[in-house]
């Protein structure tokens, strides 16, 4: 082997060294990051609307004993802690503009005007199923939106530090 050939060889590794040592700076985060947003499954989150014109949402699958739960302002304050939180880290281009709403079934969430939950809208189940909305920028929990006889609006802290 020539001494220019293993001159081209080192400097090869060199490179090589380089790169293998700047992976874990370019991979890693991204790594942790995937495994951070991956805990949507523990907020039960079903479905993620962003862009067009809507405000971007969250659609929520919530057990109606915990919704209930929510009319103690503390428990209502720990939920909303743990959206923000969510939000905070794997959607930080939402800034304090987004909406959630909780459901009993993953079925009915989305929008009501949706061509799939149509019959569901029709019959009034949607309406039923819709446990709760929540809106970031003005810090609102409004309890059972589309019942009338049930709803409750619960002002949580906008510390949003």
């Amino acid at each position: 082997m020539e001494l220019q050939q293993m001159v081209t060889i080192m400097k090869n590794l060199r490179r090589l060294r380089f790169l293998v040592a700047l992976v874990p700076w370019l991979v890693v985060p991204q790594l942790l990051l995937a495994d951070e947003c991956a805990e949507r499954e523990t907020l039960r989150i079903v479905r993620i609307v962003e862009g067009g014109t809507r405000v971007p949402r969250l659609f929520i699958q919530e057990a109606p004993r915990r919704v209930a739960n929510m009319q103690l302002h503390e428990e209502a304050s720990m939920y909303i802690k743990g959206l923000r939180e969510w939000v905070r880290r794997c959607r930080p281009q939402w800034n304090n503009r987004w909406h959630a709403s909780l459901f009993s079934d993953a079925k009915y969430a989305g929008f009501k005007d949706e061509e799939a939950l149509e019959p569901h809208v029709r019959d009034g189940s949607w309406q039923k199923n819709y446990l709760a909305e929540y809106e970031e920028q003005a810090c609102k929990l409004t309890l059972y939106p589309l019942l009338p006889k049930r709803v409750k609006v619960i002002r949580v802290n906008c510390n949003r530090t």
